[in-house]
């Protein structure tokens, strides 16, 4: 009751008197033994357990999504305390948090991996002393590389999903983002024999780790691989901060062209020079690199929201680790199940081609495949928990990250489905995808949810403190620590058009402490 319900402590008693003791044979005294119970209802909020503060509510829909959500964003509090534990690090620094600490971070779900893909990412996370979760987000990406468009979950009549995530393995320099990622995609590099490959006109293969490519060559090689393509990038600030530059230059666009190849719809663009024309019937692309901490605060500002870029992108940002020395390593069986399942899923053929489409070669045709009725169940009532949440929360960043969640979702259950078919190769390709799969992908998707939440939380924030303390420094220079919003608008009039500009950008000034107004939004003084 007080953990699941959330309920305050003169609730809990009065509960505990009046409908639970009642049941006690024999009874509690409610004069000799009160201490007793007001001991126990101390000790339940203090008790770490296995499921999150207000489940009950959650579970019985008691709770709005709203709140719900801010459960699983744990607050500024967690967010500060992380900030304060990145913040006064020193580079090399032990900070001693174990991954399910006080900031209220969940383990990462291995076991919802099929059996034998469950101990190679155990096995693996040992060998490198780094969190399940820098080996598990990647093993999720990189299977969907290899199932790639020839892979399809219908969600529903008319909306089809494919399997192609986006993955940030966040931590600071030295944190082991690089190695786990290298590992798992390391199988990909192995050639595919044509003697492999069933129905080989059916089954094209190519290139499919792009690394480090412009925007322009991405678009040529998706034109050259039918099945999709894989960016790596050590560190994904290349990739995302290229976008200003490239608008920059003149060409504009990059942001939706990248939500369209996650998206991995049809692309077209036509260009009046040279008459160019390009067709690329799924334009598919994942996106699997590191970010340190500074640098997600840095590229991944809140005005990425408005494209709709950064929701699309799932983070993990385990607590520091201290490196330590280990024999223990990844066996040679685990290595070889994992490399055989990638090698498996990418040999699958598309189930036909059409050539009526609008390209010279004309479009392959992916595997759709269907949910089974409980399947189905299952995952409605996760759109719907979703939803919710959009439709009643107030922050624009909860909303954006909880719509992207119902087709990460989907997605990750088909790609859970992907690989119990690989461990089960005699099983029917086009079989219905089960409960275990849409539990996984549902289940995985809230871990994320949890997660995106909790690390883009200390991103924006640490983001305001820095745009802040910017305008702060021009206040103090320019205008002796006096300014009125006529200033501040007419010092930049691109980035501050009118008045309530002037205004929106220093109310981050008087929230952190660092100005107060002299006349309400119209003049401050610095503190």
């Amino acid at each position: 009751m007080v953990v699941g319900f959330q309920l305050d402590d003169a609730t809990a008693l009065n509960l505990l008197w009046s409908e639970f003791n009642p049941r006690c044979v024999p009874p509690w005294n409610p004069e000799s033994e009160r201490k007793d119970f007001e001991r126990k209802v101390t000790q339940a909020r203090g008790t770490p357990g296995k499921k999150p503060s207000g489940w009950l509510l959650d579970e019985f829909g008691l709770r709005s999504g709203e709140d719900a959500m801010a459960n699983i964003v744990a607050g500024n509090r967690h967010a500060e305390a992380l900030l304060a534990r990145f913040k006064g690090a020193k580079p090399g620094e032990y900070v001693p948090i174990d991954d399910s600490d006080s900031l209220g971070r969940a383990p990462f779900p291995v076991n919802l991996f099929p059996a034998r893909f469950a101990d190679y990412c155990m096995e693996s996370a040992e060998s490198m002393t780094v969190c399940p979760s820098f080996f598990g987000l990647p093993m999720l990406a990189v299977a969907g590389v290899a199932m790639g468009n020839a892979w399809r979950l219908s969600l529903k009549k008319g909306f089809v999903v494919p399997p192609i995530l986006w993955v940030a393995l966040v931590a600071r320099s030295g944190g082991n983002k690089t190695a786990p990622i290298k590992q798992v995609k390391a199988p990909l590099d192995n050639m595919v024999q044509i003697a492999n490959l069933e129905d080989a006109m059916w089954n094209p293969q190519g290139i499919i780790d792009v690394g480090d490519a412009t925007t322009e060559m991405t678009i040529q090689l998706l034109q050259e691989n039918e099945r999709g393509l894989l960016m790596f990038r050590d560190e994904l600030a290349g990739w995302a901060g290229a976008f200003d530059a490239y608008k920059r230059a003149g060409a504009g666009g990059d942001q939706q062209k990248w939500i369209e190849f996650w998206g991995a719809g049809p692309y077209r663009m036509h260009r009046k020079t040279g008459n160019e024309r390009v067709f690329i019937p799924a334009a598919a692309v994942t996106i699997l690199g590191g970010m340190q901490p500074k640098i997600l605060q840095q590229c991944f500002d809140p005005g990425k929201f408005d494209s709709g870029l950064v929701p699309r992108i799932l983070v993990t940002c385990p607590p520091p680790r201290r490196g330590r020395w280990t024999e223990a390593a990844v066996s040679d069986r685990a290595t070889e199940v994992w490399a055989d399942a990638l090698m498996w899923l990418r040999t699958r053929p598309f189930v036909g081609l059409d050539t009526r489409i609008g390209c010279d070669k004309g479009q392959y045709i992916p595997r759709v495949l269907e949910f089974d009725p409980l399947a189905k169940d299952i995952y409605i009532d996760f759109h719907n928990r979703m939803e919710k949440v959009v439709d009643e929360a107030s922050n624009d960043y909860v909303r954006a990250f909880a719509a992207k969640a119902q087709q990460n979702a989907g997605r990750m259950c088909l790609i859970h489905r992907g690989l119990w078919l690989a461990e089960h190769p005699d099983a029917a390709l086009d079989g219905p995808v089960t409960v275990d799969s849409i539990t996984a992908g549902t289940e995985w998707m809230e871990w994320c949810l949890a997660e995106q939440m909790r690390v883009y939380g200390f991103a924006a924030e640490q983001y305001a403190h820095e745009q802040a303390n910017a305008l702060a420094d021009l206040i103090r220079s320019k205008w002796n620590g006096k300014a009125t919003m006529r200033d501040i608008s007419r010092s930049n009039n691109r980035k501050f058009k009118n008045n309530d500009d002037a205004v929106r950008a220093v109310q981050p000034l008087i929230a952190f402490g660092l100005a107060r107004w002299l006349e309400q939004n119209k003049e401050i003084e610095l503190i």
